[in-house]
């Protein structure tokens, strides 16, 4: 939708009174005021350290209300230096702008009580006032009832003292004090809950515990809108010049059909983004695929979770499923288009920004059974004539290894491609070994009759997004991929597990560790235990020598405690503190249970189940050995250590 042109005649008439409110004392040009006439006093701008919508970066103001303040004083023909917006703390800013003259105050939340105290510009953007609770420490709100029972921290003057007063808390045993002063309260569990804005109460988690995830919200106190307040005395008319601004930012959309304010949040708040982007996908399971007329797959599955992580208020129904060649050129041109499952290969490493990997595949050449091909090295492939859909990283990958341009032969499809090699049109197909076998199904009058005859190496497969997309949005896409890959689920067991073993099973990793070298891991850890616990455990979360290795990384210690509590973990720290007895692997089965009674009954032994490689993103047969110890401050552990496992011999 298009909204009114800058030029908007009740816009342009109010320019005067809005700059006389947004610019310093003498800035106005001699021909715009009466000879003589006294200058009008500087505006004063008043914030507070509250991040993303206004924080103070390196001495510079930063943040969406920043951002929207500037493109909004650019329409009405003004500029502001962000370097006269000052920061103050929230209770001193608040009563100075009540009082004051000439002052903006923002992010301010427009609340009944505070409607006759400033004039208002707005909304800016919504925020969620929640109640931080460590994330170890089992607090639990599921009713206003239950807040009486903890100690609550709140900013001085905020709008929650008067929210908290309504649920029946007196505010008289509320915990008052600055935002960062609160959040270490918390971490040293001088307080049970803080009470603050989600976002920026993540930003300032951050800063204070070095990890946003340290707290986790626990209650809704409410959902509200920010505002600018200005003071009393600004003249109705500059408000609203700059109430209409502000619309125009918000709906006038630029060439690529976005407007100025969604580049903003997209720049602050990504994930509120989400809705903006087109997502295209083909037929490539077990990936990404069409059953039953709706998406499936792994790369949909974890979408879906993103979604529903970030409140998106979409779907998997919003991806459109085009052949390979279409949606790889729309994502080359945007805008703000995401491709997937796209192949991470170098030739395409600066077309796209990235987010990934969630999922790996060999590449392989099908070909008929009864052709046998013996295909040993890469000339052997010159006289084959080899299918592939265009633009694929099967293209790359086969010019890269000496196959002539010749030999290539594309397809639209991989329908198209399946008819060429039942036709002997093409002697073989480039595809991946999952995703083929899968198409085979679909499309071939025989499809056990085509095998795989070669293997060109392995794919690590990205959400691929067009230039364009802001890359606070791309990195937003990234870390909620490494949470669903690391987060313990439901049953104990990260979800992204869940994710791949449902739609791909468990496979087999090759490598070179040994039972020896697992055994001396875990002997290691165990000895490092009985003579340094809480030294022990602490180097092995921080993923330190001599426990953790860095030259394997699949070879790491995790220690449980007898009631199948993680204490370390040199893969995945983010478990620690967890409790899993009773939880299971992707397939069902509870390994850790069997660990921990295995260790208390024989001291020693193995358990095989299913888990991922910190390196591979893909599912595997483990086999782990454990040990129980006694440690130095006399508590029982179990130390175990685990080694991939090859396939079997058949």
């Amino acid at each position: 939708m298009n909204a009114k042109p800058t030029g908007d005649g009740r816009i342009r008439a109010a320019v005067l009174p809005v700059l006389l409110l947004l610019v310093a004392a003498g800035a106005l040009s001699a021909g715009c005021t009466d000879a003589g006439a006294q200058s009008p006093p500087a505006t004063v701008y008043l914030t507070e350290d509250y991040p993303p919508f206004n924080y103070d970066e390196n001495g510079t103001a930063r943040g969406i209300t920043v951002d929207l303040l500037l493109a909004a004083a650019e329409i009405t023909g003004d500029s502001i230096d962000a370097d006269t917006i000052r920061f103050v703390p929230w209770s001193e800013g608040y009563r100075q702008a009540v009082s004051g003259q000439n002052t903006i105050l923002f992010s301010t939340v427009r609340l009944a009580e505070r409607e006759d105290e400033f004039l208002w510009a707005g909304p800016i953007a919504s925020e969620a006032k929640v109640l931080f609770a460590c994330h170890t420490s089992g607090v639990t709100v599921r009713s206003p009832a239950d807040l009486s029972r903890y100690r609550i921290g709140v900013v001085t003057d905020d709008a929650a003292v008067g929210e908290l007063a309504a649920l029946g808390i007196d505010s008289g045993t509320l915990i008052t004090a600055d935002p960062a002063t609160l959040a270490g309260m918390l971490q040293a569990g001088e307080i049970d809950l803080w009470c603050y804005g989600r976002r920026a109460g993540e930003h300032v988690t951050s800063v204070v515990c070095g990890n946003s995830d340290a707290f986790v919200p626990v209650y809704t106190l409410t959902e509200y809108d920010l505002y600018y307040a200005f003071s009393t005395d600004t003249p109705p008319s500059t408000v609203e010049a700059f109430q209409e601004a502000i619309d125009i930012v918000k709906t006038e959309e630029d060439a690529a059909g976005v407007t100025r304010y969604d580049r903003i949040l997209a720049d602050y708040l990504p994930a509120a983004q989400l809705s903006s982007l087109r997502y295209i996908t083909e037929e490539f399971p077990p990936l990404n695929y069409h059953e039953d007329g709706s998406a499936q797959g792994i790369a949909v599955d974890i979408l879906e979770e993103l979604f529903h992580r970030y409140d998106a208020g979409i779907s998997v129904g919003v991806c459109e499923f085009l052949p390979w060649e279409q949606g790889y050129r729309a994502a080359l041109t945007g805008p703000r288009t995401v491709l997937f499952s796209t192949a991470r290969v170098p030739s395409r490493d600066g077309l796209f920004h990235w987010a990934g990997p969630y999922a790996e595949g060999s590449l392989v050449l099908f070909a008929p059974a009864e052709k046998h091909y013996a295909l040993t090295s890469p000339d052997d492939l010159a006289a084959l004539h080899i299918g592939v859909i265009a633009n694929t990283s099967s293209i790359p990958r086969l010019r890269a290894i000496g196959v002539p341009e010749e030999s290539i032969v594309t397809g639209e499809n991989a329908e198209v491609l399946v008819q060429m090699l039942e036709a002997g049109t093409i002697d073989a197909w480039s595809t991946g070994d999952l995703s083929g076998r899968y198409l085979l199904r679909q499309y071939a009058a025989h499809p056990d009759a085509y095998i795989p005859v070669y293997t060109l190496g392995t794919n690590e497969y990205y959400f691929a997004f067009s230039p364009d997309t802001p890359e606070a949005l791309v990195a937003t896409f990234q870390q909620g991929i490494e949470e669903i890959k690391n987060e313990p689920g439901k049953n104990g067991t990260p979800l992204y597990q869940e994710i791949l073993y449902r739609h791909a099973g468990a496979g087999y990793l090759s490598g070179n560790v040994t039972k020896d070298a697992v055994i001396a891991v875990v002997d290691r850890c165990a000895e490092g235990i009985a003579a340094d616990a809480p030294g022990t455990t602490a180097a092995i979360n921080a993923g330190e020598p001599p426990f953790v290795e860095s030259n394997d990384t699949g070879l790491y210690p995790f220690v449980y405690d007898v009631n199948t509590t993680i204490v370390a973990d040199g893969g995945n720290p983010l478990l620690v503190g967890t409790n899993l007895s009773g939880k299971a692997d992707a397939a069902g089965y509870a390994f850790r249970d069997a660990i921990v009674s295995g260790a208390l009954a024989n001291g020693t032994g193995w358990v095989e189940y299913v888990w991922t490689h910190p390196e591979h993103a893909s599912l595997y047969h483990k086999a782990t050995y454990y040990r129980c110890a006694t440690g130095s401050d006399g508590i029982t552990y179990i130390v175990c250590a685990g080694m991939y496992s090859q396939k079997p011999d058949v």
